[in-house]
């Protein structure tokens, strides 16, 4: 069946929207749109042949499906494999990047980006109040996968009602967290890392815009500024210049989301201009920051 006709707010680059007419397995296409249900839930249907996300973090939870192929992705620690039908959960924050398995090999994907709160609301609701943490990222659970992949792929469609779409949306999470979730009673990481770091990561949490040198952090350590880098990217998966970008695109996520101009908050967020916050943004994204400001203000 042909996919539905799809509206203008999409990034034409560098991928196709959707898949062109006569197009081979290998072009790689994103659609990105949001729905006010779900604390207006955001969904994605891509295919990436060639394209390869940095290593980055999402202030929600990201829920999905491999659809076709597979995806490799580095997450806590370790090398995750999502072959097709493959649930794939990554909490809040969580640095993660990923990849086709097989260079040139396309895989397709199903993405929801969900509020915490939403997460935290459905649990409370199950009795267990708190915030969900999912220690697996790769979950093999077929009945889920299949019911998420049909739900994601009729909000992708025009007509379904915003009851409906809830109800499901609740209760995929629902059964998400009651098979594959612990509890963090305080919401906060249950990080590992010397107290050292976490005062850098906190202090990059709250200034991310900031133009500081390593030097200036390992004095706010107390560690070499040597020493820091190598102890923080062994704490988090990346050196701090690359966490204090992830924490950008976050920063500027939540601004785009509340239709600020990009050219505004490239400048706001501590991008050198708009150019390098879109080359930031799709690397992480996969979309537009235009594509992904338009979306949120449907």
């Amino acid at each position: 069946m042909p996919p539905a006709p799809l509206p203008p707010d999409l990034s034409p680059l560098p991928f196709s929207a959707h898949p062109p007419q006569g197009a081979g397995p290998k072009t790689d296409w994103t659609r990105f749109w949001r729905v006010p249900e779900g604390r207006a839930a955001e969904f994605m249907h891509a295919s990436f042949t060639h394209h390869a996300y940095d290593r980055h973090t999402h202030d929600r939870y990201v829920f999905g499906v491999t659809t076709g192929g597979a995806e490799q992705f580095w997450h806590r620690g370790a090398l995750q494999i999502a072959p097709a039908g493959r649930v794939v959960v990554v909490n809040p924050g969580d640095v993660h990047d990923g990849e086709s398995v097989v260079r040139g090999q396309s895989w397709q994907r199903r993405i929801c980006y969900l509020d915490p709160q939403l997460f935290s609301d459905v649990a409370a609701e199950d009795g267990r109040p708190g915030a969900p943490l999912f220690l697996s990222s790769v979950l093999d659970d077929p009945d889920l996968a299949t019911d998420l992949r049909a739900f994601h792929a009729a909000a992708e469609l025009p007509g379904q009602s915003a009851l409906q779409r809830d109800t499901q949306l609740r209760g995929l999470i629902s059964r998400l967290i009651r098979r594959h979730a612990v509890t963090r009673p305080d919401g906060t990481p249950a990080g590992r890392e010397p107290a050292a770091v976490r005062r850098v990561r906190a202090y990059l949490d709250a200034h991310p815009a900031d133009d500081l040198s390593l030097a200036d952090l390992g004095r706010l350590a107390g560690l070499s500024p040597l020493y820091l880098a190598r102890s923080f990217r062994k704490a988090f998966g990346v050196p701090p210049h690359a966490y204090q970008i992830l924490k950008r695109i976050e920063q500027a996520s939540a601004r785009l989301r509340a239709g600020e101009a990009p050219a505004t908050v490239a400048q706001s967020c501590g991008f050198a201009d708009q150019s390098h916050m879109t080359r930031q943004f799709r690397r992480a994204h996969g979309v537009t920051p235009g594509a992904f400001r338009r979306a949120n203000a449907r």
